[in-house]
């Protein structure tokens, strides 16, 4: 069946942009996950070499006293905050995890960004997962300064708490202060730089081939 109609022409070609638009992000959408092994990487060596070069209490200033290297074991959740059972945590974090990893694989960037910050969260929280299952623990090491009039020191923390707290926050922030995508008229025939001496139309709904207008108007009228 022949579309002689410009709409129906444009909608076609629509139909084709979007299958290619689709197939052109799709290979897109594994970027992000090299940030989560960024993280992963990350938390990773710099834990390994704290353990390596630090006795466990053992704090060495950085940047002064405002960032010290302070070496503790975490039996809590996140900057410290007390779980009653481990095994709840590690059943948690995982849970967490997935969920964020499949959202990964199957949602759209909406908000803008969205899931390059979800693959930092599932960077840090693959690291401290993995640090719960394997010690027991987690290893924070970044001991932050705060002025006195809003806190005596910052809970120490590491790399992949950071990834997840600002990750969080970041993500967050978008939600509440982006602006909504604006929906076009689904009546209105999109504007797809229709011209009618130069554009070539997939109006052959039979065929994969492209069918120049002319051509179509022609075989129209024999037929």
């Amino acid at each position: 069946m022949l579309y002689k109609d410009p709409a129906c022409r444009h909608g076609l070609g629509l139909k084709r942009l979007n299958e290619s638009a689709y197939e052109m992000t799709n290979g897109k959408r594994y970027l992000p996950f090299l940030l989560t092994l960024l993280v992963i990487f990350l938390d990773r060596t710099t834990k390994i070499a704290v353990v390596s070069n630090m006795k466990l209490h053992e704090s060495k200033p950085f940047l002064g006293d405002l960032v010290r290297w302070t070496y503790i074991h975490n039996d809590g959740m996140v900057f410290g905050m007390d779980v009653p059972q481990m095994n709840l945590l590690i059943g948690f974090s995982i849970i967490a995890a997935i969920v964020v990893l499949i959202i990964l694989l199957t949602g759209q960037d909406e908000p803008r960004g969205m899931r390059w910050i979800l693959g930092a969260i599932l960077g840090g929280a693959i690291g401290n997962t993995y640090d719960r299952i394997a010690y027991g623990y987690v290893i924070d090491f970044v001991d932050v300064d705060f002025p006195n009039w809003i806190m005596d020191r910052f809970a120490v923390f590491n790399i992949a708490d950071a990834a997840v707290s600002v990750g969080v926050t970041v993500l967050l922030l978008l939600f509440i202060f982006q602006k909504p995508t604006p929906v076009a008229d689904a009546a209105e025939p999109p504007e797809m730089g229709y011209r009618e001496n130069e554009a070539e139309y997939y109006t052959d709904l039979n065929s994969s081939e492209p069918v120049d207008p002319e051509t179509s108007e022609s075989e129209a009228t024999q037929a």
